[in-house]
């Protein structure tokens, strides 16, 4: 039987490993988690910051029913919460699939980001 202090040891050691890994992906990659594009020139477009150069680079945003309203292999393109489909004050859910070079891992981080108008 697995004792209680044993589980306790066991979650500290998967929250370390956790936080240590979101904190190495931070540190790489930043999402903003919510933009305003009401043409007031604060925050208009969401675009995902790099680090470093990455490669193999795929961000996608979903509507709450899965329906794909935005997808770029280009980290450089911006959502502006609008052209084919004009996103409402509302929350959309992204994927985001990348590497920093051929040798390394690809790495996924999903999210959401909250739209303000």
């Amino acid at each position: 039987d697995v004792c209680s202090s044993d589980l306790l040891v066991m979650r500290s050691i998967i929250l370390s490993l956790f936080l240590t890994i979101a904190g190495t992906l931070s540190s790489q990659i930043y999402v903003p988690n919510a933009f305003s594009p009401n043409g007031d020139g604060d925050n208009d477009v969401l675009i995902v910051s790099c680090n470093d150069t990455v490669i193999d680079y795929e961000f996608t945003i979903f509507t709450r029913q899965g329906e794909v309203i935005f997808h770029s292999t280009d980290p450089k393109q911006a959502w502006v919460g609008g052209y084919e489909y004009y996103a409402p004050c509302n929350v959309f859910n992204y994927m985001l699939v990348w590497r920093t070079d051929i040798f390394s891992d690809i790495q996924r981080l999903y999210g959401f980001v909250l739209v303000l108008r």
